[in-house]
Formats: structure tokens, sequence, C-alpha cells
């Protein structure tokens, strides 16, 4: 999940549960730069995303997106991205979802090629 202010300056993302002792609790947040986790072309793509989210207020939903990091690896989500507002209806920021996916893509590449 990330947040994001309405300037797009700052970015939060927290893994919402940590299941690693079979119990769902809250694992810690960071602040994090996109720029260094993304090679500069996704990483402009997703914060120019963000940019228009909040300034139209038209949520992005379902999105399947492949992601290159810094290290050239090759990673797929699906992602939704929705307004988040004030008691006045105002855009004040974001909220994202991505739902990891890169096992279910390699699998259907795989099956491409043997049927």
């Amino acid at each position: 999940m990330k947040l994001t202010d309405a300037n797009v300056a700052k970015i939060y993302k927290r893994h919402l549960f940590d299941t690693s002792q079979g119990k769902q609790k809250f694992a810690e947040g960071q602040l994090v730069n996109e720029k260094k986790l993304y090679q500069r072309e996704n990483a402009i793509i997703s914060i120019n995303e963000d940019k228009e989210i909040v300034t139209t207020g038209n949520p992005m939903l379902n999105k399947e997106t492949k992601s290159v990091k810094a290290d050239g690896t090759e990673t797929w989500f699906i992602t939704s991205k929705i307004p988040y507002k004030n008691d006045k209806s105002e855009v004040i920021g974001l909220i994202g979802i991505s739902l990891h996916i890169t096992a279910r893509k390699l699998l259907e590449k795989y099956l491409r090629c043997v049927f």
C-alpha cells in the first residue's frame, strides 16, 4: 500500500500484514523514494499516474504493469490507485494498492511456449 500527499512529493509504503509468525500484525512502514527503487522511466510513469489521479480525482483500477527495478529485475503488478479526499471532497492525496503477479506472468509465458 502506498499513501501519497497532494503534491505527490512523499510516498509512504507499508506492508499491511506481517504473517511471518502466522499472525496478522502491522509491519513497520517506511518513507521511500520511488526513483531509487525503479528505473527512471518506470518511476516517472508511476509519478505521472499519481499526479493525474490527484489532479482529476479519477481512480485507476486494476492496471497490469511491468516494472523494472534499478538492478534490471522485471516484476509484474496489478495496481489500483484511488484519490483520498477530505470531508470537503477535496483530493488531498491518493491510496495505492499493488498485487505482485510476477509468478503468474512467468507461468503464463511458460504455458504459451508449451502449448
